[in-house]
């Protein structure tokens, strides 16, 4: 990891790696990165995706890094176009049809 992280820098670039995550649950999210402390340590920040339960299509993405907010975003994956979307309420929906 120091490797990536040393070139990443070096080329101001930001490189996004996708690691699995253990299977037991957590209270904190980032305790079920799978594998050592040092790939959540090292990174300059994670993201978690937790599925609400397996095949619900809805989740939520923890967020934790040194350059961004701390967020917990609710998501849902749209088959439609095959991505995950953000949550929108149905009230800031109507306002944002009404701009």
């Amino acid at each position: 990891m120091s490797i990536l992280k040393e070139l990443a820098d070096k080329l101001r670039i930001a490189v996004v790696l996708i690691h699995h995550t253990r299977k037991c649950k957590d209270s904190d999210p980032f305790n079920m990165i799978s594998g050592s402390t040092g790939i959540s340590g090292c990174a300059d920040g994670s993201m978690v995706l937790v599925e609400t339960f397996r095949g619900s299509r809805k989740g939520t993405l923890y967020c934790v890094g040194r350059d961004i907010s701390n967020a917990e975003i609710a998501i849902e994956f749209d088959e439609a176009v095959m991505k995950w979307i953000v949550f929108l309420r149905k009230e800031r929906l109507l306002c944002q049809k009404r701009m």
